[in-house]
């Protein structure tokens, strides 16, 4: 049965409490907004439940929902749906002192084809939900599709001092997410807030949602995607998107576009993840577009595959110095590098937890501390040609460890099986850990020494090559070994 409850108290809670079983107006939504509906700083709730398949949209908001605080916080909205779709077009305002919270939610689809969703505070943002909480939790409904159109502003913002709220966008089998998505950090001060763009099938992002701190003391936020597979493309993505027909897409892949305007790392930490299921999902992660971090400062980009990470177009500062991206890759099976990456001073950690780490031939990875685990090898199919700071490598099974680095390097790993070569081209390597393999290792500084700071080298023949003019191989330290044979080939002065 129909319910209606206004009162003093900022509560306007309009619900169908009983199960639809047979519609008066086929037009029409079951509970529909089309006017004002006020409660300043407090709650209103649209919220219908319908036989499957009665209604196609069974709660839809095309008005204005208030429930902002001009001197107090902001207050709830909530639109949900049960057995029918969740339509709004309107404006729905929960902003205040803090952003209060904005739900639009239903277990069939979720369209947000127009208007604006506002849960900004002067003091912090508050919390938007379309289609399902956080990676699908927060025991929220989840919708079975879930579409933001181009022209919709979702808005966490914290417009004083304050940290930027949280937005999650999330569906069963398909996302299409095309507006403006933001959860900034306060002008005076804070950091940035937190953003989702997922899906459990497929996924189209046709933008960067902005999570940046705007305070110079303030932190960057987190842009979280987690679909079944992504690919990064430039551009917007999926342009050609349809209002009336959205949901294109026939399988589980990801599509997020990054705007050169905007890079890819919005100025925060930026977390791609892929499920494990969905029916035509390989789990993979494919970088399609130019990564630049330029102008952006400290940042981390992570990718979290279920299966492969496959890094085609290059990342990088367009004018190096100042800016430093902080790399993780982490892939269920193998890792392919086909392009650059530099990082400035920035760390990576590479993991292939049940595969290798592979690099075309002529790219380069560069950075200050590199960490390689493997499965399977590092650089088995030719070297990984680096110029960093520190290497620590892992090897958990056969394939051996191949490394060249550009310049002067420390080194540590280990590897279960296969030949271990690691070399430092045009300065010193240092020893600054244990290096093992039940097969060969091969360790050289072609233009330097060879310099023991702590750890012992072991394996079944173990090289030292340092082919500096005055090459040395331990003259500060001895080189601590534990082999069967041991060759020496250092570079003897010129006479």
């Amino acid at each position: 049965m129909p319910c209606s409850t206004f009162d003093g108290n900022g509560l306007i809670n309009i619900q169908i409490t009983g199960e639809l079983k047979q519609r008066l107006d086929a037009k029409e939504a079951a509970i529909s907004n089309t006017g004002t509906l006020q409660a300043e700083g407090g709650t209103v709730v649209l919220q219908a439940s319908a036989a499957k398949d009665l209604f196609t949209n069974l709660v839809n908001n095309s008005g204005v929902i208030d429930a902002s605080g001009i001197s107090t916080d902001g207050g709830v909205v909530r639109l949900v749906g049960t057995g029918g779709n969740t339509v709004n077009s309107g404006s729905i305002n929960a902003s205040g002192v803090h952003g209060g919270k904005i739900q639009v939610l239903s277990d069939k689809d979720v369209l947000v084809t127009g208007g604006a969703l506002d849960a900004s505070g002067s003091q912090g943002g508050g919390a938007i939900r379309v289609g399902g909480g956080i990676r699908g939790g927060e025991g929220l409904a989840v919708a079975e599709r879930t579409y933001v159109a181009g022209d919709v502003v979702l808005n966490a913002d914290a417009t004083g001092h304050g940290h930027g709220g949280g937005i999650a966008v999330f569906s069963r089998d398909n996302s299409v997410i095309a507006g403006s998505l933001s959860a900034r950090g306060g002008i005076d001060g804070g950091n940035g807030g937190f953003v989702e763009t997922s899906s459990h099938g497929a996924l189209t992002v046709t933008g960067t949602p902005q999570v940046m701190a705007r305070a110079t003391d303030g932190s960057g936020g987190n842009w979280l995607i987690d679909p079944n597979d992504i690919t990064i493309v430039a551009g917007n993505g999926h342009t050609k998107i349809n209002n009336w027909r959205p949901f294109v897409s026939s399988n589980n892949r990801g599509m997020a576009g990054c705007r050169p305007d905007h890079r890819c790392d919005g100025g925060a930490a930026v977390t791609v993840t892929t499920g494990t299921g969905g029916t035509n999902a390989q789990q993979e992660i494919t970088l399609n577009a130019d990564l630049d971090y330029n102008g952006k400062g400290s940042n981390t980009l992570k990718l979290d595959a279920a299966h492969d990470i496959i890094i085609n177009n290059k990342i990088f500062d367009s004018t190096p110095g100042g800016d430093v991206l902080n790399l993780t890759l982490l892939a269920g099976n193998s890792i392919s590098l086909n392009n650059d990456i530099s990082l400035g001073t920035g760390s990576a950690t590479l993991t292939a937890t049940a595969g290798s780490i592979s690099q075309a031939a002529g790219k380069l990875l560069s950075g200050g501390d590199l960490t390689l685990d493997a499965a399977t090898g590092i650089g088995a199919s030719g070297a990984i040609e680096t110029s960093v700071d520190t290497l620590t490598f892992t090897n958990s099974g056969a394939g051996g460890v191949a490394v060249n680095d550009a310049d002067a390097v420390t080194v540590s790993g280990s590897t279960v099986s296969g030949d271990v070569g690691v070399s430092a081209r045009t300065g010193d390597l240092t020893l600054g850990g244990d290096v093992s393999s039940a097969d060969n290792v091969t360790l050289g500084a072609g233009a330097g020494n060879v310099v023991h700071s702590s750890g012992t080298v072991s394996g079944n023949i173990v090289h030292f090559n340092a082919w500096g003019t005055n090459g040395s191989i331990g003259a500060s330290d001895a080189v601590l070994t534990n082999a069967s044979q041991l060759s020496l080939r250092p570079r003897a002065p010129a006479p």
